[in-house]
């Protein structure tokens, strides 16, 4: 099983990338999502995929979604670092880097 990390999770890429995980779910394990600022969408990707380690654009996003999703939640970071943490730390082998300006 490969695990997989996606950055730009909540974009077209990623939600492509997350839709071939979701229909081959033997194959990959996503480890890591990041994403800018839709908030909702990632909560909804969490749930669905279990990561590890997500990042969101801001801290004040990344302090919402930790009390959404409570103590049994993720490791949850933000911006550009937190992207960053999410490729390295998150031990994936396959990183989709669908982040415009990366």
């Amino acid at each position: 099983m490969k695990k997989i990390v996606v950055l730009g999770s909540t974009g077209t890429i990623g939600r492509n990338t997350l839709d071939i995980v979701r229909r081959n779910r033997r194959l990959f394990r996503v480890t890591a999502l990041a994403a800018g600022s839709n908030r909702e969408l990632l909560r909804s990707q969490i749930l669905e995929f279990g990561p590890a380690l997500v990042s969101v654009g801001t801290p004040e996003d990344a302090a919402a979604l930790r009390l959404e999703l409570g103590s049994r939640g993720p490791k949850v970071l933000s911006g550009p670092e937190g992207a960053e943490a999410a490729a390295v730390e998150a031990g994936g082998d396959l990183v989709v880097s669908a982040i415009t300006g990366f």
